[in-house]
């Protein structure tokens, strides 16, 4: 889970394991400081992606940069309207957490 500064969160799920697996739907979800209920953010995210891990940049509270459970590095610099994806170098298909410096 991550905040952006303004109280804007956002929490990444996954489908659930062992007699939870398929339960839960995968996906990233905001929830905005004057929302009611979570949203679910898509902007250039693969569908049903499961993020694993979210960390926001140190400096700049819009950039949020995350990992899937498949392996995809994620990023936006607009407080998650629009995702990029950063793909990993050959060879490289498990990534377990992101830092932001």
């Amino acid at each position: 889970m991550a905040s952006d500064g303004r109280n804007t969160v956002f929490a990444g799920s996954g489908p659930g394991e062992g007699k939870n697996a398929g339960r839960y739907r995968p996906g990233l979800f905001r929830l905005r400081p004057d929302a009611a209920e979570w949203e679910a953010v898509a902007g250039g995210l693969r569908d049903n992606v499961e993020v694993r891990c979210i960390a926001q940049h140190p400096t700049d509270p819009a950039s949020l940069y995350g990992v899937t459970r498949m392996g995809q590095v994620i990023g936006t610099v607009d407080n998650g309207v629009t995702w990029q994806d950063f793909p990993l170098p050959d060879g490289v298909s498990d990534v377990y957490a992101v830092a932001c410096t």
